[in-house]
């Protein structure tokens, strides 16, 4: 009976022993933070160079000036009744190119002289008109005024003569070209005034700048299921370092802003209108960003959810399942709770802490820890198998949702600018990008990301309308 009696009381008190283990070892586990934490997201500078190809210049004078361009009438000779009538008409496309910061603009004219009068008529008649062509050089600078229109400044610096026009009158040859050239540079203000005002008419970056800075300003949802979650761009300026590049005029834009990923309700917040144009140089063409974003721990509840309950840990003693999954943020930790059944009833804490790595280019779980509480004595905190099966899987999965929110901001960007296409074609290219650092910080509600990233862009606005066609007005008479 004594002997019944031993038994019984260690009995008892291995119980007593295993449920205050429980107890002890519940109250030991991660403890959530009760705590929200203020954010404050750092300004980004977008540098996006716009680009115009020279070519659409070209393509919109050919398209906008058409047949003649002068129309006069000189005296070759002394005596003013010798008269010959000059046309100039446009035989070939307008070229456009640049050299040393500049536009040059070749005219190419077919020149056309007929002699309409003559002391000695008689002998003039039935002379064939003298044709002949030359091409007339302009160059210009180019800028932006404050309405994001171009401004050039056209000059006549050369005429080129291909063979020199000359008269005969009496058997006797005239040279017309210098009286002609006296005539172009006297009425060089009005081909030049044209191309000028032309091209300022018809150039200009606002609708394809100020699509693309409102459009910025719109949300983006990036997380679909409720609670969804929007990326808002907060623009609060722009400036332009306007330049001649190669084959290209670039406006190297430079856009002050806030990119964060916001609630549904944290989204009033107006667009700021298109500011005019100010031109501030430029020194780098990258991007550099900065990105607040955030995982809510819902969220996370949600897609761990959905990737581990139900799964199945074995070891050579016992197996037990996944029954629920809890995901929040502890004084330890990013802590992942998990109830599972089977073999055994278990409470498993897994805490990591979550670390980019910018070489890797990859999210790290480190300082693995693991808790466990069970009923059962046969479970310990020192299950090898079961350690290294829980750490394995948890960091996968956590790392999994980390990158692939990260992953978007590419996407994101790019598509928050693209939307910025009008009537004309715009193509959008970013490339380059890299991750330098993302801070992570822990809340209550919320896993915190401030991702700073560095990129290239580039934005190519490649067509406009040339509208009606016009002419240089003739003037009929000049002097001798």
């Amino acid at each position: 009976m004594r002997q019944i009696f031993l038994y019984l009381f260690l009995l008892f008190n291995l119980l007593i022993g295993i449920s205050s283990c429980k107890t002890e070892t519940s109250s030991l586990l991660p403890q959530p933070i009760t705590d929200t934490i203020p954010i404050e997201i750092p300004f980004s500078t977008f540098h996006i160079p716009i680009s115009y190809p020279i070519s659409e210049l070209e393509q919109f004078l050919n398209e906008k000036i058409q047949g003649k361009f002068f129309e006069t009438t000189i005296a070759p000779t002394k005596n003013e009744k010798d008269q010959v009538k000059v046309e100039m008409t446009k035989n070939a496309r307008i070229e456009i190119s640049s050299n040393n910061g500049k536009l040059i603009c070749k005219v190419p004219l077919m020149v056309k002289g007929s002699i309409t009068n003559s002391q000695v008529n008689f002998l003039t008649k039935g002379i064939k008109p003298v044709e002949t062509e030359l091409i007339l050089i302009l160059e210009t600078p180019a800028d932006l005024d404050k309405d994001w229109r171009l401004v050039t400044r056209f000059e006549l610096t050369n005429i080129k003569w291909v063979k020199p026009p000359v008269v005969k009158i009496a058997g006797i040859n005239f040279q017309l070209e210098t009286k002609l050239d006296a005539y172009l540079q006297q009425n060089k203000g009005q081909l030049t005034d044209l191309l000028d005002r032309e091209l300022h008419k018809a150039v200009s970056l606002e609708k394809a700048v100020g699509k693309i800075w409102l459009d910025l300003q719109k949300p983006m949802i990036v997380v679909k299921k409720p609670p969804q979650a929007f990326i808002r761009f907060i623009c609060h300026s722009i400036s332009g370092d306007f330049k001649i590049r190669g084959d290209d005029l670039v406006c190297f834009t430079t856009i002050k802003t806030q990119v964060a990923m916001v609630a549904k309700t944290e989204m009033k917040v107006e667009r700021n209108e298109l500011p005019r144009f100010k031109l501030v140089t430029q020194n780098s063409s990258m991007s550099d960003v900065h990105v607040y974003a955030f995982a809510g721990f819902a969220q996370l509840n949600n897609e761990l959810g959905d990737k581990l309950i139900g799964k199945e840990f074995i070891t050579d003693e016992f197996s037990t399942t996944i029954r629920n999954v809890r995901v929040y943020a502890s004084d330890s930790g990013l802590t992942v709770l998990m109830d599972a059944k089977g073999d055994i009833d278990a409470t498993i804490a897994a805490t990591v802490n979550p670390r980019f790595d910018s070489v890797l280019q990859t999210f790290l779980m480190e300082n693995f820890q693991f808790q466990i509480v069970s009923d059962n004595a046969l479970v310990n905190l020192g299950n090898a198998v079961l350690y290294d099966r829980v750490r394995d899987t948890v960091q996968t999965y956590l790392a999994i949702e980390m990158d692939t929110l990260i992953r978007k901001l590419p996407a994101i960007i790019t598509g928050a600018i693209n939307k910025g296409k009008t009537g004309r074609a715009i193509d959008v290219d970013i490339s380059k990008l890299k991750i330098l650092s993302c801070q992570i910080a822990l809340g209550s509600k919320r896993l915190h990301f401030i991702v700073h990233t560095q990129l290239t862009s580039e934005i190519e606005v490649k067509q406009i309308n040339a509208g009606k066609r016009v002419r240089i007005k003739a003037k009929k008479k000049a002097g001798s």
